[in-house]
């Protein structure tokens, strides 16, 4: 008798779903390794086609909760949301540095995700 089993796209996407959309808990759950569960998905185009489409609505669903928590006044959230979705009015993370170099010179650097700017420079007398 063989050990081979035959996973109908229907079982894998189920499986799919009770796992949270976590591939390698469904292989786990599929009783089969993580590079079968690849090759069978990589196989099957219209199973791969379920499965991102099945990631892509979890992302849009946690995305929704993510503004409707930003909008009842959830900072976090809030600054999470405007740190990646608000770069383009101008919010964004940014890191202050200070170097010191030989020459006494303080720069003072401005760094974002996009763009590096040198915001002071001043020299230091400590001779």
């Amino acid at each position: 008798m063989s050990d081979e089993i035959y996973l109908t796209n229907d079982s894998v996407i189920d499986t799919f779903k009770r796992c949270n959309y976590v591939k390698s808990t469904t292989a786990e759950v599929l009783n089969i390794s993580y590079t079968a569960f690849k090759n069978l998905v990589s196989q099957r185009p219209e199973l791969d086609e379920a499965l991102k489409d099945m990631r892509e609505e979890m992302v849009d669903s946690v995305e929704a909760s993510m503004i409707e928590n930003a909008l009842n006044g959830n900072v976090t959230a809030a600054k999470y949301i405007l740190d990646n979705l608000g770069k383009s009015r101008g919010y964004n993370v940014k890191r202050e540095q200070t170097f010191v170099d030989d020459s006494k010179e303080v720069l003072t650097i401005m760094r974002n995700k996009k763009n590096t700017s040198i915001i002071d420079v001043n020299t230091t007398n400590n001779t």
